[in-house]
């Protein structure tokens, strides 16, 4: 049983990353190091007729493997690979996981924090993650060249239009599992299975307030994340759904309600 990590951008591999525990899984992370618009054009080039990209990467950078899970991880312009490939919903059924190492930017003005645009194939798997069926995992840092908008501007841009097509709530702020460190900004969860670390510190202007730097979100916080989300999802740990457990909570006080009705005088 192999499960594929296709890990994206101008990445690096730490020992960190190979060493993490992934619960009996035989799982491969396989670097496709690209910086810029090299992920673009990886993603152009590779692209078949009917729109899907992954079956020529698989067959670029896995040959041979029949994975059981394939997982999409990348760090800074690694979005520029992932999200052409969620933008197919054939090639978007295939992924089961997606962890985004600072690695989400739009256009935009980050000294007002408009103009973004929302990443699409990001978006849509992002609202599948709401509703549970995927894992999706952000961090982001406040840091720009000042041509586009911060990671962290950019995130909210797309993570709102995530939460317009999963349609279901507000996010709730959480304590990350171990060993994740604790972001200034919070952790927070939108729905059941999306996540997103903010690495910044409130009110702080662009390219200030970052608890680790824009590498590190690869070489540090990265290599956590996977262990704390990505490994435990891979073997098969989900737990309970936000919405079973509030469904299931409903029906109890519910029928509590109901009981008391039924004895009243």
């Amino acid at each position: 049983m192999t499960d594929l990590v296709l890990f994206c951008g101008p990445v690096v591999v730490t020992a960190a990353h190979r060493s993490i525990d992934w619960k009996g899984r035989d799982v491969r992370i396989v670097p496709i190091i690209n910086d810029g618009s090299a992920n673009a054009a990886l993603a152009a080039a590779m692209r078949s007729p009917d729109g899907r990209i992954l079956p020529n990467l698989l067959q670029r950078y896995a040959p041979g493997v029949a994975p059981d899970n394939i997982a999409l991880a990348a760090f800074s312009a690694g979005y520029g690979l992932v999200d052409p490939i969620l933008q197919s919903p054939a090639d978007r059924a295939a992924v089961t996981a997606v962890v985004l190492s600072d690695a989400l930017f739009s256009q935009g003005s980050p000294a007002t924090g408009t103009g973004g645009v929302p990443k699409p194939g990001i978006a849509a798997f992002g609202a599948e993650a709401i509703g549970g069926t995927k894992l999706l995992v952000v961090t982001t840092a406040n840091t720009t060249d000042g041509s586009h908008l911060t990671g962290r501007q950019s995130f909210l841009v797309t993570e709102a239009e995530a939460r317009r097509l999963g349609g279901r709530c507000e996010p709730t702020e959480i304590s990350p599992p171990a060993p994740v460190p604790p972001a200034p900004g919070g952790w927070w969860q939108v729905g059941d299975r999306f996540f997103w670390g903010d690495y910044t510190q409130s009110g702080a202007r662009p390219n200030a307030g970052d608890a680790f730097t824009h590498a590190e979100h690869d070489t540090k916080v990265g290599p956590a994340v996977w262990q704390a989300y990505l490994a435990p999802w891979l073997a098969g740990e989900r737990g309970i759904p936000v919405w079973v457990f509030g469904a299931a909570l409903g029906a109890a006080l519910g029928a509590v309600v109901a009981k008391r009705r039924r004895t009243a005088p």
